[in-house]
């Protein structure tokens, strides 16, 4: 029995068309290839399934038709299955989670001209400096510490520094972010070239996104109160009914939780990510980012059990429609 990913293919790897916004560290080459993939699962009874699609400005539509395909998704499995038992095989059970390509977003500041500088003021470079001021001053953010140390005096690696909560930041006892000077490159001091900042956050409210919160990053994501991984498990197809999973949902349950249709072509769920993250989108670090996390142990609100499982086939779904642009998150 062979099993085809084609219509998940097909809308997943959409054409690629450009990170069109990306200032720095442009890539030069499209990474997603249109294209189907037919997987042989004989003898595989369990699949994780990971969904990495795409949140930026341009999704809405694809989001949606990925949630009106995922009904057929379900049918085929449940076919799949039907025919597997008939035939004395063991059904297969698949455990799906979805996370979104926003990772950071290396942006110029739109209110003030910021260019790499060998001097700024009375600052050595190459380092980022606001032209636009008067007098030239060093670009400073606040000081990340991703792993927990290096603060200045005075300041400590908190995840509870005013205005980036959940985030590692160092600040002193009141809150407030330690900050520091942008460094740049010589070769883009030469040219003058813009200088941004490192984004986290997310700015309006979409799908899972919620302004001030930070960007999934790996995350398995939900929508409101729904589960973070959908268990298409073995009991959902021979058990009594009303038919559920071993965690009490049906089979509409957890299409539900993926994708509910909620007016005409219109839908709300789990894959339905919205259009609020980064437009630099990073998929591919965002994949790697969701499985280390998750064979660590480290996903919120999954346990160690749920996503993977050991012996299982792993499936990553790429859903979008621009170049990958995961690159080291730094601001040269």
């Amino acid at each position: 029995m062979r099993w085809s990913f084609r219509a998940l293919a097909a809308l997943a790897l959409l054409g690629a068309v450009g990170c069109q916004d990306y200032n720095f560290n442009p890539v030069g080459a499209c990474y997603l290839q249109p294209g189907t993939k037919r997987v042989r699962l004989a003898d595989v009874s369990t699949a994780d399934i990971l969904f990495v699609v795409d949140d930026s400005g341009s999704m809405r539509g694809e989001q949606d038709a990925l949630g009106a395909n995922f009904v057929s998704f379900v049918s085929r499995l449940n076919g799949i299955n039907v025919d597997r038992a008939s035939r004395g095989l063991e059904p297969i059970d698949f455990h799906v989670a979805v996370t979104t390509t926003a990772v950071f977003l290396n942006q110029v500041d739109p209110d003030r001209t910021v260019t790499c500088e060998s001097t700024c003021g009375t600052t050595s470079g190459p380092i980022c400096c606001v032209t636009s001021d008067t007098p030239d001053a060093p670009l400073r953010v606040p000081k990340d510490c991703p792993s927990g140390g290096g603060c200045g005096t005075g300041y400590s690696c908190r995840t509870t520094c005013t205005g980036y909560p959940g985030e590692p930041i160092c600040c002193d006892s009141t809150g407030t972010p330690e900050l520091e000077t942008v460094a740049c490159t010589a070769a883009d001091a030469t040219a003058h070239k813009p200088c941004g900042k490192i984004y986290r956050r997310y700015t309006c409210n979409s799908g899972v996104g919620v302004a001030g919160e930070l960007y999934p990053r790996g995350n398995f994501v939900a929508y409101g109160a729904n589960p973070r991984v959908l268990h298409f498990d073995k009991r959902l197809y021979n058990g009594p009914d009303p038919k559920t999973n071993e965690q009490g949902h049906s089979a509409q349950d957890l299409m539900n939780f993926f994708a509910r249709e909620i007016s005409p072509g219109v839908y709300q769920g789990n894959v339905i990510v919205g259009t609020c993250g980064t437009g630099q989108e990073q998929g591919f670090t965002a994949a790697e980012m969701a499985i280390e996390k998750a064979l660590a142990g480290q996903q919120p609100g999954v346990s160690a059990s749920e996503w993977p499982h050991a012996g299982a086939k792993m499936v990553v779904v790429f859903v979008g429609d621009e170049d990958d642009c995961s690159t080291p998150e730094s601001e040269d």
